[in-house]
């Protein structure tokens, strides 16, 4: 597990847990003006639907999120330039900041 800088101001799930879990989030909707971006949207869902699965907010490889995405490669379409996710040492964080983010605009 690469080490996370102290002043992690990006606050990360570092151990998959947080009070609002990915099953929390429903992904069978639209997410309309979420993120400011359908392309974006549609990747921000992606990753919710990949922790779904794993059960968890636990850190990921890129290359498991590529294999995951039905197209073969999964693009961020900005969610990596920005405070929602967080790419240290080849591996991506999620940060609460998405979590709530997702759950608060995302209604079914």
């Amino acid at each position: 597990m690469p080490n996370i800088p102290e002043n992690n101001s990006l606050k990360t799930i570092d151990d998959g847990q947080y009070f609002r879990m990915p099953d929390s989030i429903p992904t069978d909707c639209y997410w309309m003006n979420t993120f400011g971006h359908s392309e974006t949207e549609t990747s921000a869902r992606m990753l919710v639907k990949f922790c779904q699965k794993q059960g968890d907010w636990s850190p990921m490889k890129r290359e498991d999120l590529d294999k995951f995405d039905t197209g073969g490669t999964f693009y961020f379409h900005g969610l990596d330039d920005c405070k929602w996710i967080v790419n240290i040492a080849g591996m991506i964080f999620i940060t609460e900041a998405f979590v709530d983010r997702c759950f608060h605009k995302v209604k079914k």
